[in-house]
């Protein structure tokens, strides 16, 4: 019996032909073992790396913005007036401003802010076409309203979770002697926030940001010119090299400016990896 077990193991040769067992007082068993095959190992396949996805570039639009829209009660003041030069409509609208002369359709003109904008890939190209033209008008009127010592304008168009010294300095009577060209971005880039990017950002400014945000490329600036409290004139928010920001906001209507930027917040890039995705991608 050993013999049979170990012949059927392929163990025995002397004891079993390991085939036919000749076992004493028994009959021959002609009994075939299975044939076991043999096969060569083979190392397992090495992983392949799913097929790199070629990146998206960015779409550039350019903008045709308008000081006014069309709908607006001062669509028709084609330049800089006396208050009491604009129409009854466009008189009312700014009352409430008690303004000396109104802005006309050539502000936005004259600005220095670049009409190309880079859109991200993902974001509708309308939506980030009046995001960006939003920001440029409420930047334009922001500016206007400083040089222009209008208190009232400065305190609607004045952010109140990221004020600036320039609106803190007005809204304390301080003198404003000019506004530079710097103060302005010189790129900007629509985005679509990434997980990363909103908690940094809710994070540092205490506020849930949009979705849609600007990645906005800023040069490096003497800042505006104002009087000190001892009558010297001084220059406030001085940048002394170029930096790249997130800035995030949204539009609301508010008259007579139209569809502007309500700005939430600005978030320097330098320092902050979560919004290295957004900052990476900066135009220059």
């Amino acid at each position: 019996m050993r013999g049979a077990i170990l012949c059927a193991l392929g163990i025995a040769s002397t004891l079993c032909a390991c085939g036919t067992a000749a076992l004493p007082g028994s009959a021959t068993v002609n009994k075939q073992s299975p044939a076991i095959a043999v096969l060569p190992l083979q190392s397992p396949a090495a992983p392949t790396a799913p097929p790199s996805r070629p990146s998206i570039p960015d779409t550039s639009i350019t903008l045709t913005p308008k000081t006014y829209e069309s709908a607006g009660p001062c669509s028709g003041l084609q330049a800089t007036a006396a208050f009491s030069y604009a129409s009854p409509s466009c008189q009312l609208a700014w009352a409430q401003f008690f303004p000396r002369q109104l802005a006309g359709q050539d502000l936005m003109d004259a600005s220095v802010m670049p009409k190309t904008v880079s859109i991200a890939a993902g974001v509708d190209p309308a939506a980030g076409r009046a995001l960006a033209t939003a920001f440029y008008r409420w930047q334009a009127f922001y500016d206007w309203a400083a040089l222009n010592l209008n208190k009232s304008a400065i305190a609607l168009l004045e952010s109140p979770t990221a004020p600036t010294q320039l609106g803190r300095a007005i809204g304390e009577g301080t003198f404003v002697y000019s506004v530079p060209p710097c103060d302005m971005p010189t790129a900007i880039r629509v985005v679509h926030l990434s997980v990363a990017a909103a908690a940094t950002i809710e994070s540092r400014a205490g506020i849930a940001p949009d979705p849609l945000a600007l990645v906005a490329t800023w040069p490096a600036c003497a800042g505006a010119e104002v009087a000190a409290p001892d009558g010297a004139r001084i220059h406030i928010e001085m940048t002394p090299s170029s930096y790249v920001s997130v800035v995030t906001g949204a539009i609301v209507q508010t008259a007579p400016f139209g569809s502007v930027f309500d700005l939430t917040s600005s978030v320097d890039c330098v320092n902050n990896p979560g919004l290295s995705a957004e900052c990476g991608g900066a135009p220059k």
